[in-house]
């Protein structure tokens, strides 16, 4: 199935409250339609999570970013678009589900920076779940072949794209700007 059949079927099972493996700039990923409160509740019984541990979204743009943020400064903009995958903390969310919120009414987000899954975002016209596709407290996947069985018998799709697009092997740095600081979360 080529790329864009793939993304057609993904976008109608993201509406639809499905979740799905696809890849992202980093590891192999695993997520739904970030505004979706059922799906995202499938997300964290399909990885055995507990539900105060939040996850990260992907963006196509910081004009999609300001549609869930009231407000985000340069130096945020400068670290979300710089060339390293950058997952920055953002306060002020608005329009997406709690079940995605840290505790203090944050989240992460990244703009991605693969093609194909831009794109899949921008047609879908809304962020998306980003984890690893894996268990809780299991390793990172990096690679299709380490997805585990469970994972692939809970999930609804999987978006497999011809692609050989990866900047990285390891998730994405995570930030927070704090009193025009930059902190590190994860590097």
């Amino acid at each position: 199935m080529d790329n864009s059949t793939q993304i057609i079927k993904a976008i109608e099972i993201a509406e639809n409250g499905g979740t799905f493996l696809y890849p992202t700039e980093t590891v192999i990923g695993l997520g739904c339609d970030a505004t979706n409160d059922e799906a995202i509740s499938k997300l964290i019984q399909l990885k055995g999570r507990t539900q105060e541990k939040s996850f990260i979204i992907l963006v196509d743009s910081i004009e999609m970013i300001k549609l869930y943020c009231e407000s985000i400064n340069q130096l945020e903009i400068d670290l979300l678009n710089q060339s390293k995958p950058t997952t920055v903390i953002l306060n002020n969310v608005k329009n997406l589900p709690h079940s995605l919120l840290f505790n203090d009414g944050s989240i992460g987000v990244r703009i991605t920076k693969h093609p194909i899954i831009k794109e899949f975002i921008t047609t879908l016209g809304k962020p998306i779940v980003s984890t690893s596709a894996n268990i809780s407290g299991e390793p990172t996947i990096d690679s299709w072949k380490n997805v585990n069985p469970v994972i692939l018998e809970g999930i609804d799709y999987t978006l497999n794209l011809q692609t050989n697009f990866r900047t990285t092997e390891t998730p994405s740095q995570i930030v927070k700007v704090v009193d025009r600081e930059t902190v590190f979360i994860r590097r």
